[in-house]
């Protein structure tokens, strides 16, 4: 009798070992592909940040070229009014050249430039805004590869954590497997010699 509970205590310890084996090399398993996934979305990240920097930059350029566009625009307008006003004034039998004709057409000329100038700036600051928005997008994508590049790295260590911790688990559950058949030995000897 002794000797079938011995052998089952040491089948149950074998295949607690094997057990312990496979959950092992499947939590490490486990670690190294989330580890793999980790580094995947950092260089995601990266390549998200790059394009967020690129697509601004592709939208401040327009936001300047539309500027330019529009100021051309506005130079036309302002020629056109001041060559209205011009035209009234002459058919009004008025000097365009002298005195209040002048003066007016001088003024709207004053006008125009400075709506070119705002025209100009402000397109600056849509661009600048924009730049600004790629930055701050960029880093919130490089920030994020940070945290995944951590993650990385405490899945490696939890990886390699496990696999040095393998032999120690084995040899505890092969230690108490066998303090459990010495147990049952003695038990055994202790029956049969009293």
């Amino acid at each position: 009798m002794c000797f079938i509970a011995l052998a089952l205590t040491a089948a149950a310890t074998a295949v607690s070992v094997i057990g312990q084996v496979q959950a092992s090399k499947a939590a490490q398993s486990r670690s190294e592909y989330e580890a793999s996934l980790a580094r995947g979305n950092v260089t995601r990240s990266e390549v998200a940040a790059k394009d967020a920097l690129a697509r601004g930059k592709r939208r401040s350029k327009d936001s300047i070229s539309r500027g330019r566009l529009d100021t051309q625009l506005s130079k036309r307008e302002f020629a056109q009014f001041i060559g209205i006003q011009r035209a009234s004034a002459a058919g009004a039998g008025v000097q365009v050249n002298t005195g209040t004709a002048r003066r007016i057409t001088v003024d709207t000329a004053g006008v125009g430039k400075f709506e070119e100038q705002l025209i100009v700036a402000n397109a600056a600051r849509e661009a600048q805004g924009i730049e600004i928005n790629a930055e701050r997008e960029a880093y919130a994508f490089r920030t994020q590869g940070a945290a995944f590049a951590a993650e990385e790295e405490l899945l490696k260590r939890d990886a390699r954590s496990r696999r040095r911790a393998l032999p120690f688990a084995l040899a505890g559950t092969v230690l108490a497997g066998g303090a459990k058949a010495f147990g049952q030995a003695s038990t055994f000897q202790n029956t049969i010699e009293g």
